[in-house]
């Protein structure tokens, strides 16, 4: 094969070249780099491009899982540890391996593409465009008001079927929300060891019949002057579960000073505190994109039970077979395949992403000047943003 040909990842030479080069890039104080492989999800892989002595030079991994948009599910990937070599940074690697990886996964069928961008430009080009912003929250323990939960706390016992039952408690949860993956995303032996590896904790609530009514992820850090909890993931089955995450976390009055945890715009954390006004940021940190617009349209159009009409066109920069006109009429979405050049109105593929997914409107994209003002007239109900987003898995 010759040099700076696209390769999958595989054996463990190249695996090490991998790490090492996701090493360098990579700011890691917690040892992910060396625990990239096995990839979650069925199907997952990693591409790369190598010199003549096994060097990686560029690598990317592709990580399959299963999500809901539009009250259907979707086979997705997640883009994760993209990784360059200074040397062969503005030579394309890097594009030629994303081309390849998208025009992989529309031919095996992937419906959703996700990623975290180092940077957004970047990956505009490759037709990805935000998802919006959901709240970060922290708070004091303290802040917590007093919460009678009657429900019972213990950590996870990977001897038995707690783990069985968390996955079935996320595939319940992740109903209200777009964007949110099924369990198992990673297998019960790399979930254990990924909870020794980084010290996380998992702790579950149930009722007095045994239940499970909500389960929590989270890790502590190590700073004696304020220490504080991460809370990577909480999953409750209703307000029951929710408030016995909060009863737990105000438990910690004590011994931990600082609480950060992640929601959508719905999650009222507000409403559990004393105040009523715990520190929130709005955080813009998640792209995605379609691979198949057309199913994805049809989708939205469906869900949202829209019978106007409108029309565009794009061009996909990435997958050909995407760029043409679309037409929205009486419910159904037409799609007429044309070449590029034939498209001199056609809308920037990102935008569109954004549009679709729920990360900007039709009016907002008027207001900053991404598009005339009567273009996309008859859209705004379809594209109206405001979508219960939630990324439920970090990749």
């Amino acid at each position: 094969m010759p040099t700076n040909a696209i390769r999958e990842i595989r054996n463990d030479d190249q695996l090490k070249a991998y790490y090492a080069l996701c090493r360098y890039c990579f700011i890691d104080d917690i040892g992910w780099t060396g625990h990239i492989h096995p990839l979650p999800g069925k199907g997952s892989y990693s591409l790369g491009v190598f010199d003549d002595n096994g060097r990686c030079e560029s690598g990317i991994s592709d990580i399959r899982f299963t999500t809901r948009y539009f009250g259907k599910d979707w086979p997705s990937s997640g883009i994760s540890a993209v990784a360059s070599d200074p040397t062969a940074r503005n030579q394309g690697q890097i594009r030629r391996i994303m081309e390849a990886l998208l025009r992989r996964d529309r031919d095996e069928g992937v419906g959703l593409s996700y990623l975290y961008p180092f940077s957004y430009r970047f990956y505009r080009k490759f037709g990805y465009g935000t998802l919006g912003s959901y709240r970060v929250f922290t708070l004091d323990p303290e802040e917590i008001r007093p919460i009678k939960s009657d429900l019972h706390v213990a950590q996870i016992n990977w001897e038995g079927d707690d783990f069985e039952h968390m996955c079935d408690l996320n595939n319940h949860w992740i109903q209200e929300y777009d964007g949110a993956s099924y369990w198992p995303y990673r297998s019960f032996e790399a979930s254990k060891a990924s909870a020794e590896r980084y010290r996380h904790y998992y702790y579950l609530l149930r009722d007095g019949g045994g239940t499970l009514k909500a389960w929590l992820r989270f890790s502590q850090n190590d700073d004696w002057s304020k220490p504080g909890m991460f809370v990577h993931k909480m999953v409750w089955a209703d307000p029951q579960g929710l408030a016995g995450i909060f009863a737990f976390l105000a438990s910690h009055r004590s011994q931990i000073k600082e609480i950060q945890l992640v929601g959508p715009h719905g999650l009222p954390v507000d409403q559990f505190c004393l105040e009523h006004r715990p520190k929130t940021r709005l955080s813009q940190e998640w792209m995605a994109r379609p691979l198949d617009p057309a199913a994805l349209l049809a989708a939205a159009v469906a869900e949202r039970d829209f019978h106007g009409e409108f029309a565009f066109s794009l061009i996909d920069p990435s997958l050909e077979e995407n760029s043409g006109r679309y037409r929205i009429q009486g419910g159904t979405v037409e799609f007429t395949p044309e070449a590029a050049d034939d498209l001199p109105d056609a809308l920037p593929f990102d935008l569109f992403s954004s549009l679709l997914l729920g990360g900007l409107s039709t009016a907002q994209a008027r207001l900053a000047g991404l598009i005339d003002p009567h273009q996309l007239e008859g859209s705004e109900t379809l594209f109206s943003a405001g979508r219960n987003i939630m990324i439920s898995e970090h990749f």
